[in-house]
């Protein structure tokens, strides 16, 4: 096209959608993803063109539905990568591996369907929502029960399609067994529970010992899981009981299985939801988690919050902002999150700066000067960058301003 580049070509494909465009795109990224595979590291021209995109890049708002744009969206995953540590091969394989795939399957479909049904990929799900047709439930299968961190949602959203319950059991006691990241197998017992209550009832009762957990799924947790949510799944409404169905010393992991329901079930938000989050905002449950460069500590209650106000409509998250504590105890606990939960949770909550910005100037009012920590007023300086202002001390009180080289 001549001589344009990748990204030069990509801003254009965004504007008019030409077929044209698309077929160069595709072939372009397709050589190149194909040459960095094979040598072990990208040509330096691809690359710069890769760090030109993620620039300007803007995420879709859902995965799929055009081959050219879900491999870019795991190209820009790639670049992430690649500047956070070029020497993490796996990682970069990973998603070069994913952004390879959409763009195979436009080019030469057959070719494509024939390797998905020998290897299964995550992608692999968004592909075949595009392409239609046969589906490689075979490989599909063997990879959700193999795989160590198969996306969640993705998982599930497969598994309400089938109809065979023993199947969906099989995969799910597999995916309990080989998740690498405990929470998330809380999540998946949730939809257990949620899918087959009767089941997990007789199990508990010791009239079924056709079902197991993994031994960091005890029984117990099962338990108090289903206790707390078994009014909920028959009638579709959680009532503010809960906490007293909980079993003592499970609130942390119970918790986090009600707000995975939340999401499964995509229910109304009733005031008992919004209590379930705002004791998800105060629990500092910690998990530890191994990152590309370093442990990473987690708090996944709070983090799960975030979560679903990212998802929440307008109106819902006005609801839940206005007429919960969650924005409070966010202020109330700033110094107790982990770096990586308080980061997650500025990010969401600062995006309704109306809201954010009223509950800081009143967090700001209750602030004494001496009895602050320095790990508190650095992150009450943050959430004032990230409104624009800057807090100032006058006579012992502190005080938003506009910011100044911010």
């Amino acid at each position: 096209m001549n001589g344009k580049g990748i990204a030069e070509a990509y801003r254009e494909f965004q504007q008019d959608r030409s077929q044209e465009t698309e077929e160069f795109l595709t072939h372009e990224i397709y050589r190149s993803v194909m040459a960095w595979l094979q040598n072990g590291h990208p040509e330096e021209r691809f690359l710069n063109e890769l760090m030109e995109i993620s620039a300007s890049y803007e995420e879709p708002s859902f995965r799929g539905g055009n081959l050219l744009e879900l491999s870019l969206w795991e190209l820009m995953e790639v670049v992430h990568a690649f500047n956070g540590i070029p020497e993490d091969r796996e990682h970069i394989q990973y998603f070069l591996t994913q952004a390879r795939l959409p763009l195979l399957a436009r080019i030469d479909e057959d070719t494509y369907r024939v390797l998905s049904q020998l290897e299964f990929h995550e992608v692999d799900f968004f592909i075949y929502e595009t392409i239609g047709g046969e589906f490689p439930h075979d490989s599909a299968q063997a990879f959700l029960k193999n795989g160590e961190n198969p996306d969640i949602w993705l998982s599930i959203r497969y598994l309400d399609d089938l109809e065979d319950d023993s199947v969906v059991i099989e995969i799910i006691e597999s995916m309990i067994d080989h998740l690498r990241i405990v929470p998330e197998k809380y999540m998946i017992l949730a939809y257990l529970i949620y899918r087959f209550p009767e089941r997990i009832e007789a199990m508990i009762r010791g009239e079924d010992d056709g079902l197991r957990l993994s031994d960091d799924t005890p029984i117990e947790l099962a338990q108090s899981i289903y206790d707390t949510s078994r009014d909920f799944v028959a009638t579709g409404i959680l009532t503010l009981d809960y906490r007293e169905k909980m079993i003592p010393g499970r609130q942390a992991e119970t918790m986090f299985a009600l707000l995975s329901l939340f999401e499964i079930t995509q229910c109304e938000l009733n005031p008992a939801w919004m209590d379930v989050m705002e004791q998800s905002m105060a629990n500092l449950w910690t998990y530890r988690l191994q990152g590309m460069r370093r442990i990473q500590r987690h708090q996944p209650l709070p983090e799960f919050v975030a979560s679903i106000l990212s998802v929440l409509t307008p109106e819902e998250e006005e609801r839940l902002l206005v007429y919960s504590r969650v924005l409070a105890l966010f202020f109330e606990n700033l110094h107790r999150y982990t770096r990586n939960t308080f980061e997650e949770l500025l990010d969401v909550l600062s995006h309704r700066q109306d809201l954010f910005f009223d509950e800081l100037e009143l967090q700001l009012s209750l602030e004494n000067e001496g009895d602050s920590m320095p790990l508190r007023s650095r992150r009450l300086a943050l959430c004032a960058r990230s409104l624009g202002k800057q807090i100032v001390e006058r006579d012992g009180r502190y005080y938003l301003v506009e910011g100044q080289n911010l």
